[in-house]
Formats: structure tokens, C-alpha cells, sequence
């Protein structure tokens, strides 16, 4: 059985660096800077953590990560996640595969924008 759990961003801390590391480049900056503010949750099976997910305002998904083993259920467990939640968007970075092809096949419409955030030292 798979829970979805609420907790802190701090708590997530393990997993998030699995996630990118195989994203493989930095992330953007808009998306670290909101994720601050979002609701964490991990994705738990038979009390092992599988995964997690990050959302803004309730229904806007910022964040979704499955540890390599579990990945062919993660149609299973993204269509629970996008209908448990009423997802309605999703904010994905450029090298998250899993999430990019996987959303798009769920989604009846998408919109695709693409926008680069950097910080510059000054």
C-alpha cells in the first residue's frame, strides 16, 4: 500500500539529492526559489520511502521523484497523486524526463514554456 506523507523540506533532503543527480544539471533557479514555499510530501511503501513530491497552492505540482526501482508503477502512482490532490499544473525542469513524458501523456492540453532563471554575482 503507498501513503503519501506530509512533511518538511529539511526531510527530503536525501531524496532530492537522488533526484538531481539524475536530472545531471542544475536546476532552475525559479523552481528552488518556490519550492520553499511548497507543500512536501514523501511517497512511502510498506514504511520504505519510494519517492516524493513537492506541491504550490495546493495543485500546482513543483516536484515529483520516484527512486529507480519503482518506476514502472509510476503511472499507478502519479494518477492517484493527480487525482488524490486535484492536480492542475505542473511546473517541470528542463532534464526531468520521467516527469516531462509521463505528464504530458496524462494531460488533455499542455502548454509548453520555456524560461531561463539565473543569479548573477555582483
Amino acid at each position: 500500500m503507498i501513503e503519501f506523507k506530509k512533511t518538511k523540506l529539511k526531510a527530503l533532503k536525501d531524496l532530492r539529492e537522488d533526484y538531481f543527480e539524475e536530472i545531471k544539471l542544475s536546476q532552475e533557479l525559479f523552481l528552488k526559489w518556490t519550492v520553499t514555499e511548497g507543500l512536501c510530501f514523501k511517497i512511502i511503501e510498506e514504511r520504505k520511502e519510494i519517492g516524493y513530491f513537492i506541491l504550490l497552492k495546493d495543485t500546482v505540482l513543483l516536484e515529483f521523484y520516484l527512486i529507480y526501482k519503482v518506476l514502472v508503477n509510476k503511472k499507478q502512482i502519479s494518477k492517484r497523486l493527480v487525482t488524490e490532490y486535484a492536480i492542475s499544473s505542473a511546473f517541470c525542469k528542463t532534464f526531468n524526463y520521467v516527469l516531462m513524458t509521463y505528464y504530458h501523456t496524462l494531460s488533455k492540453s499542455s502548454d509548453n514554456f520555456q524560461g531561463l532563471f539565473k543569479r548573477f554575482a555582483g
